[in-house]
């Protein structure tokens, strides 16, 4: 697909979410939270000595999360469009799609804190914590586009993402060897977590990568073939 048409199906998508009053429910949320964070998180007991930073990418990170649940509905009405596309462009598109979901409601709690904060910290690293936070909305965004492959409702898929990312990682913490494979398959904030205590490095990045490599596989292997648009019928003349 052309990059005009990806601008067409994000701008779709975006719209859509935009016409709901929970997206703005949540917009609203996420620009409150910042002055929030400032205020209370030193007034804590447990949480006296976290940075405000640390709290304000976490909320990015779920936010983005809720975009890209969001977003599972309009992709899919959108999904007699996408089959003319190849399996590989149409889960490039839809990855692209989550991703500018997940940045446009994020940047409720983002821009904010870039532009009215002051560095009081200079040990946050904002360039790896951005990147690992856009990582981890690769990997959500890619086990979504694998829930578009399943003939279920998109309620049913967003409940399968929201389980497969928020509710299985806390409860699987911790566990055996089996319970750890399955954490670093479904876990999509451990680099971010990661980012907050110690530079990454490039084989974390590596090994951060291959989950999602393996979902967008998935996904791409799960993808119906392209479908050529329909003939046009052409009228039979009398040859009298």
């Amino acid at each position: 697909m052309s990059g005009v048409s990806v601008l067409l199906v994000a701008r779709s998508v975006l719209t859509s979410l935009a016409r709901r009053p929970l997206w703005w429910l949540l917009a609203s949320l996420l620009f409150a939270c910042w002055p929030a964070l400032r205020t209370f998180l030193p007034l804590g007991l447990a949480t006296a000595d976290l940075h405000h930073w640390t709290g304000a990418y976490e909320l990015a990170l779920f936010g983005g999360i809720a975009a890209i649940l969001g977003g599972i509905g309009p992709l899919a009405r959108l999904g007699w469009i996408l089959d003319r596309a190849g399996s590989t462009r149409r889960t490039a598109l839809e990855l692209v799609t989550f991703l500018a979901c997940a940045c446009a409601l994020a940047a409720f709690v983002l821009v904010p804190a870039h532009l009215l904060d002051r560095w009081q910290f200079a040990t946050f690293r904002v360039g790896e914590s951005l990147l690992a936070l856009v990582l981890g909305w690769l990997h959500v965004a890619s086990i979504a586009a694998c829930t578009l492959r399943l003939p279920v409702e998109s309620t049913t898929r967003a409940a399968i993402v929201l389980l497969a990312t928020c509710v299985l990682p806390p409860l699987l913490a911790g566990g055996a060897f089996f319970g750890d494979l399955v954490l670093a398959i479904l876990d999509a904030g451990a680099s971010l977590r990661a980012s907050f205590d110690f530079p990454l490095t490039r084989a974390h990045w590596i090994a951060a990568s291959l989950p999602i490599v393996g979902w967008g596989a998935a996904a791409v292997a799960l993808a119906s073939p392209a479908t050529p648009p329909p003939a046009q019928a052409h009228a039979v003349r009398d040859p009298r």
